[in-house]
């Protein structure tokens, strides 16, 4: 059974299947799943589905999760994420009296200048949670008229509340929106107060002014979360002939993540009589986005007209009802230069129709040209581009890259290429470098649709793998519910979902989608110790991984590292098993029939009295011994979550620090004394193959001992094999179905 740690992990991974699933288990354990998620800081912000699980946990415990919440914002310093608390009040009801008196404590007019001064993020905080808890957005902006230094530091997260407030729960109430981004404050007279912006679009804004950066960013994060009809009709009916350009700007930008067919006619109408051109990109990119053949026409009346609009033309005329008209369009668009020509290419294969570029943007040497190019072949169903984009696919240099790819590689039918896909956009999602992150919530619109059809294009994984990302991008309910999760199956009469250990024994098709793991593979072999193949070792442990049945095993080898590497790979290669190949040096000694994993004492040294040790090196490549304290340390600090199961330690003498390391790891695999090299190689290729074919680590490990045993090395009762206290190592899988259940709400 997962710890709730291991669920939260997942909650806060990017499977859907894996994460909704960790959601109902989490809610099973009760009091204690609540009290294990709330004893450690709560993200909110990184990834959109971990937060729409997050707001689903909440929504289910309200009665006892708003003290929590509220606890956080009381006590900002106890965790640091008190920013992130005031997100999840967004899954409570309307606020009660007494929350909302919580909530309001100082906001009241000339009351709190010198609090906002002693610690103004506090406030910030509460800003944003009064408008995700539906609080009136009229207050924020009255507090804000009043102090210069509250509008300099809070008038951002006054505005990011008053947004959350109307997008979620008050969406007649946007006149406060509207004062805040027409308002910069003014201090050039001695009466300082917020002074309308200009009205023209060509005027400086002020640095006390709320930024256009921050009006994006509130269109996409906040108001397409919740996609209400009403926010839409509000904007036509109050915002579209508003006085002031920023207002329509903002409205506009809004109807464009809000994608409503529904509103094509009252934008095509707008388009007409806007003279300010951002506002005019963002109707056109409404009327793109929109997904309708109406939305499309309307696009390509207005680029014939107007010669504007030629990108949002090439991404989705392709769905106008007069085919050979977009491809007229779509043509002359791709005959032109810059970024809309290379996205009309796919446009035109999706329409079948080939373009004198294609050859060339499929070498060009812009990336963006050639991830569109590989699309539009995949469009075309021209398989003979497949080894071109597999090698594309290798060659790829960022998550987004990789993902356009396997979407390409998966609509051409490649084998396995929704599970494929399913898997790189989990491995985007949860990119441990931000700003490479790809949330498949906030991709551009004609990228996720190619994602939908790579998904659809995977046969018989498409109903559940399918269902789950489409529900990622499905909007909330104001208040979301959390729906029974019913077992999948494709037989009419569903069985309940079993334990990996259980699944073990169930004989399973090549084809069954299995979690992937990885392996951080750490390498030290300083100058003057004895040289081990340690190369050998990581290429022998890949080849067997890649003759496995189940070849989703990555290996990550890192080299020649130092006790500093040890903080940077762990916290960039979160890992299932972590691996380390090189010398040990420890009180017991022995000898070995070959060149053996261990540093030896110097000849004044009394053997017993040498500490457990693993060797690094240091800075001068040196030997740079760590103690068995220190690496318990390690694994205390980097494995709160439980995701690492398993620590090979492939040194000699290394025992006694597996021991240490099992307080906080599963189960971990130490040298009880010298071992030899190439006893050491043959343990961890056979230990990790055994792993790759869905074995146990008790499996695993006494396949390991086994190989030794064949070979007739004496060393087979060298490698311990040590588990956590209660672990039973043969209940440890750590390569597993994913889960065969569908996503909530279906």
């Amino acid at each position: 059974m997962s710890s709730p740690n291991q669920l939260i992990e997942r909650i806060y991974g990017g499977d859907p299947i894996i994460g909704n699933q960790a959601l109902h288990e989490l809610l099973d354990l009760g009091d204690a799943g609540e009290e294990a998620l709330f004893s450690r800081p709560i993200n909110s912000s990184d990834l959109s589905q971990a937060y729409r699980r997050l707001l689903q946990y909440v929504a289910s415990r309200q009665e006892t999760v708003v003290g929590r919440l509220v606890d956080r914002l009381q006590n900002p310093n106890k965790f640091k994420d008190g920013y992130s608390a005031a997100q999840l009040f967004a899954a409570l009801g309307e606020a009660p009296d007494a929350l909302r008196a919580q909530l309001k404590i100082g906001f009241d007019r000339g009351q709190a200048t010198s609090a906002v001064y002693d610690n103004y993020m506090s406030f910030a905080d509460r800003f944003v949670a009064w408008g995700y808890a539906g609080g009136e957005p009229a207050l924020l902006w009255n507090y804000m008229r009043e102090d210069s230094f509250a509008w300099e530091k809070l008038s951002t997260f006054a505005f990011r509340g008053a947004c959350a407030s109307v997008a979620r729960m008050q969406a007649g109430d946007c006149w406060a929106i509207e004062q805040l981004i027409t308002h910069e404050w003014d201090d050039d007279w001695d009466d300082s107060k917020p002074v309308k912006i200009s009205n023209s679009p060509d005027a400086e804004i002020s640095r006390t002014a709320i930024d256009e950066t921050e009006l994006g960013r509130a269109a996409n994060s906040v108001f397409t979360v919740w996609r209400r009809g009403e926010i839409a009709d509000q904007i036509l009916r109050n915002w579209s002939t508003h006085a002031h350009w920023r207002v329509r700007d903002f409205g506009a930008q809004i109807l464009a993540v809000l994608s409503f067919g529904r509103v094509v006619k009252p934008v095509v109408e707008w388009l007409h009589r806007e003279p300010v051109p951002s506002v005019r990109a963002s109707l056109l990119r409404a009327l793109g986005n929109s997904a309708t053949p109406s939305g499309a026409e309307a696009l390509i009346e207005h680029f014939l007209s107007e010669q504007e609009g030629g990108q949002f033309v090439a991404q989705s005329v392709w769905r106008a009802h007069d085919k050979d008209r977009a491809i007229k369009v779509l043509t002359k668009i791709a005959d032109g230069e810059g970024v809309a020509a290379t996205e009309a290419l796919v446009s035109l294969g999706r329409l079948g129709q080939r373009h004198a570029r294609f050859a060339e943007s499929s070498q060009s040497h812009d990336h963006y040209f050639r991830l569109n190019a590989a699309l539009a072949y995949a469009y075309l169903c021209d398989r003979s581009m497949l080894p071109l984009i597999e090698s594309m696919q290798g060659e790829a240099a960022t998550p987004l890259e990789r993902l356009y790819l396997q979407a390409a590689l998966a609509i051409l039918g490649k084998p396995n290429g929704a599970v494929e896909l399913h898997r790189t956009l989990m491995d985007t999602a949860e990119e441990p470098n931000f700003q490479k992150r790809v949330d498949v919530f906030f991709l551009h619109r004609f990228l996720q649709q190619a994602v939908i059809d790579g998904l659809a294009a995977g046969r018989e994984h498409s109903p559940e793998l399918l269902d789950s990302w489409r529900s990622e991008l499905e909007p909330f309910t104001p208040i979301p519910q959390l729906q029974p999760l019913t077992p999948y199956s494709a037989q009419p009469s569903a069985s309940p979902v079993v334990s990996p250990s259980i699944v073990r024994q169930i004989p399973l098709p090549m084809d069954v989608p299995m979690k992937p793991i990885k392996i951080l593979f750490l390498a030290s072999n300083p100058t003057g110790t004895g040289r081990l193949a340690l190369d050998v070792e990581s290429r022998d442990i890949e080849a067997k991984l890649r003759s496995a049945e189940y070849r989703n095993v990555e290996l990550i080898s890192k080299w020649a590292v130092r006790p500093g590497d040890l903080l940077d790979y762990f916290n960039w290669y979160p890992a299932d098993i972590v691996h380390f190949s090189g010398h040990g040096r420890g009180s017991q000694t022995s000898a070995s029939g070959d060149t053996p994993r261990h540093l030896a004492p110097a000849s004044s040294s009394d053997p017993a009295s040498l500490p457990d040790e693993i060797i690094l090196e240091d800075e001068n490549g040196q030997p740079k011994p760590v103690d068995k304290a220190a690496l318990a340390n390690l694994f205390r600090v980097f494995n709160s979550n439980g995701n690492i199961r398993v620590v090979v330690l492939n040194a000699c003498y290394s025992r006694a620090q597996a021991e240490a390391i099992t307080q906080h790891v599963d189960c971990a695999i130490g040298m009880n004394k010298a071992i030899g090299d190439k006893a050491a190689i043959l343990f961890a290729t056979a230990f990790y193959g055994a792993i790759a074919n869905k074995c146990s680590v008790q499996n695993a490990f006494d396949q390991g001992v086994l190989r030794l045993q064949l070979e007739g090395l004496p060393e087979d009762l060298t490698p311990e094999l040590l588990t956590r206290e209660g672990v039973d190592a043969s209940q440890v899988f750590l390569l597993i179905p994913l889960p065969t259940n569908p996503p909530m709400g279906h």
